[in-house]
């Protein structure tokens, strides 16, 4: 009879074929993972060796001297080669178990390791309404899993986790419960097809174009439009060089556009001045007065946003050809600007990608790693800080609405705020004595304002960010649990902004007295109202929230009834009543800001301020349909006025549309709830 060759049983897993391997007599075998070495005197009588220690069997046997070479336990050509084969081994046994344990198919897990990476899969469990993930920025994890897109720390700061709320259960459609973004789901909640305006159509890009020819644009246009810029914008953002800016306008205008960086960057600007030709600048940062604001020809008055389009289309033109310079990275930043005024927010987070990307390489290219550098050296030490620091301003303001990854400006090694220009009281900045101009020399005092506000809304907004960093990460039902941590965050909230309204430079603070329109002051004044209003929703949640009807309050104190019946998520029973008066506080705001929404005018801030009113909005209607709170005497006439505003800046943006339906829709709901 044939001998039957021995087969693995795999009914046996992993375990019986390794109960069934040969059995050495010693245990040294079982434990060891290298090629066995034998001694000197096993290998000298060439026999087998168990490599026990301190002494083998065999030399045990014979009473002899047992001695292994340290040379031959090391080193030898074949144990890294061993060495790997066993690892892999061990990572073929560790996912032969898994699949024991799930049940799974081995098809599952043929591509789960690579490189000797985790064999374990990562698959994210959908995140629910009210769960947030801390410090996840919408890449890959390292398992290689991905992840929720719209998973951030922002997520329960943004306008959408509002609709969430359980207080709006029954009055808003499922549809916009469970939308995460405005910005990337619009789509979906407004199409063409039903969109009751023609605007859409006709504001769009392409019909835009064909409205004014790249062939009307008239070089004559370039310096009132450059120097419109000046009066517009610049005064926020001062990171050009006016007079630079001007010499550039000049020979554009006398030479005609060209295919290099200037050029690209005379024709961002002109783009950006004629979408904001029919608003006046503000008054007290007129060059003289309003009487001498530069004049734009009439028909860009006409047709503002067709000429800005046809001055669009020729700087893409030549955007193709900008490269690493400090120039091209500018050219960038101010196309996020224009595109922000158009209410773009997409494209204009794709060109300070750009810009920020570029600007990384730039300075990594100069200094080799992550850290400052002496720019005074390249001869643009005064202008390199302005575009890294405008850059991780306007990446920070759009980056908890964006549901995108940052590209990381904010991390790198640039501690030093960018110097101010130096300021001549004397010097002609616009001035041209060759051109009939009235216009008069940038007064010094303005200069130095502008720069004020451009370092102190830096620092402002990186601090505002931190703060939504510290309490925005947790999920609503933390918010219940931990009301006392709320309400210490909003003490340490106010006592900063205090502190904050006490260093600011007399001309930065908002004079309630003053005859003149303060703009950069008001548009200050905006950034700490947004702070408060981050700082206090956590506790509008919690108060609209609480699971017990809310104590009586009667000349500043609370009647016996309400004190017995205590909060089960409150600490105690003032902490709750601490908690309703903040979130009446709270829906004050909301109707302070709703009305203030319209001094604002086009700027680049309008989309962020579209949220913040849609906010407003549904804040005030959560206290209509709360018993625990007290609506506004006009709310009704509140949130008309934010539909208003919506609906002015639907026309060119589909988020801001879908807001104003959310929006329109509960209103009209909670009006027949009202009976009103």
């Amino acid at each position: 009879m044939s001998k039957s060759t021995p087969r693995y049983d795999i009914s046996l897993g992993v375990e019986g074929a390794e109960s069934r391997k040969r059995r050495y007599i010693s245990g040294a075998f079982t434990s060891r993972k290298r090629a066995a070495i034998a001694c000197s005197f096993c290998r000298l009588r060439k026999t087998r060796c168990d490599n026990a220690l301190p002494r083998c069997g065999a030399c045990c046997h014979h009473d002899a001297t047992c001695i292994y070479d340290e040379g031959d336990e090391v080193g030898r050509p074949g144990d890294e080669r061993h060495s790997d084969l066993v690892q892999r081994l061990d990572e073929i046994k560790e996912c032969l178990q898994q699949m024991q344990r799930a049940g799974g198919s081995p098809a599952a897990y043929g591509s789960a390791s690579q490189n000797g990476r985790d064999l374990r899969p990562s698959i994210p469990t959908p995140a629910g309404p009210n769960d947030t993930t801390m410090g996840v920025c919408n890449e890959l994890d390292e398992a290689g899993g991905a992840v929720d897109p719209y998973a951030s720390p922002y997520r329960a700061a943004r306008c959408e986790a509002v609709c969430r709320w359980p207080i709006f259960d029954g009055w808003i459609d499922d549809s916009a419960k469970t939308i995460e973004s405005f910005l990337h789901q619009a789509t979906v909640m407004v199409s063409d097809a039903n969109c009751e305006d023609s605007h859409v159509s006709r504001l769009s890009p392409t019909n835009v174009r064909s409205l004014v020819a790249t062939s009307e644009i008239d070089l004559r246009d370039v310096i009132p439009l450059c120097r419109s810029f000046l009066g517009h914008v610049h005064f926020r953002n001062p990171i050009l060089d006016p007079r630079k800016l001007m010499q550039s306008a000049k020979q554009v205008a006398q030479n005609g556009f060209e295919w290099d960086t200037r050029s690209c960057l005379v024709l961002i600007i002109c783009a950006i001045s004629c979408i904001l030709s029919g608003e006046t600048p503000p008054s007290d940062h007129m060059l003289t007065h309003p009487d001498d604001a530069p004049k734009l020809p009439v028909h860009i008055q006409k047709d503002p946003v067709g000429f800005s389009e046809a001055y669009l289309q020729e700087a893409k033109k030549r955007v193709g050809l900008l490269e690493m310079s400090v120039p091209d990275i500018e050219c960038f930043f101010f196309l996020s600007i224009y595109e922000k005024l158009r209410i773009r927010p997409l494209q204009s987070w794709y060109h300070l990608r750009q810009a920020s990307m570029r600007l990384k390489a730039y300075l990594m290219s100069h200094t080799g790693h992550k850290e400052c550098h002496d720019y005074a050296r390249d001869g643009i030490h005064e202008v390199v800080p302005r575009v890294f620091w405008s850059c991780v301003r306007a990446e920070i303001e759009l980056l908890p609405d964006m549901c995108l990854p940052s590209s990381g400006l904010d991390k790198f090694e640039y501690p030093d705020f960018p110097a101010p220009p130096a300021i001549a009281p004397s010097a002609a900045i616009l001035y041209d004595p060759n051109e009939d101009s009235n216009v008069d020399p940038v007064p010094e005092p303005l200069q130095e304002q502008s720069w004020l506000f451009f370092l102190a809304e830096i620092s402002l907004r990186r601090t505002i960010n931190a703060n939504l960093r510290l309490i925005y990460p947790k999920s609503e039902s933390y918010w219940l649990s931990h009301p006392c941590l709320l309400l210490k965050h909003y003490s340490e909230c106010e006592e900063q902004i205090r502190a904050w309204h006490s260093h600011l430079p007399a001309r930065l603070k908002l004079d309630a007295t003053a005859t003149q329109y303060q703009s950069l002051s008001f548009y200050l004044e905006s950034r700490f109202q947004d702070w408060r209003e981050y700082i206090l929703r956590p506790l509008l949640y919690c108060a609209l929230h609480q699971n017990h009807q809310p104590p009586t309050l009667e000349n500043g104190s609370v009647t016996n009834q309400a004190s017995r019946s205590a909060a089960p998520h409150a600490n105690s029973h003032e902490t709750y009543v601490h908690i309703t008066r903040l979130a009446q506080q709270h829906v004050a705001l909301s109707a302070q800001l709703i009305p203030q929404a319209f001094e604002h005018g086009r700027y680049g801030g309008t989309w962020q301020l579209c949220r913040r009113t849609f906010t407003g909005a549904m804040a005030i209607l959560a206290s209509v349909i709360s018993p625990h709170l007290q609506a506004p005497d006009m709310w009704r006439h509140l949130c008309e006025l934010a539909i208003k505003y919506l609906a002015l800046w639907s026309a060119e943006a589909k988020s801001v549309e879908a807001m104003h339906r959310v929006l329109e829709n509960l209103l009209r709901r909670v009006l027949d709830g009202q009976g009103r």
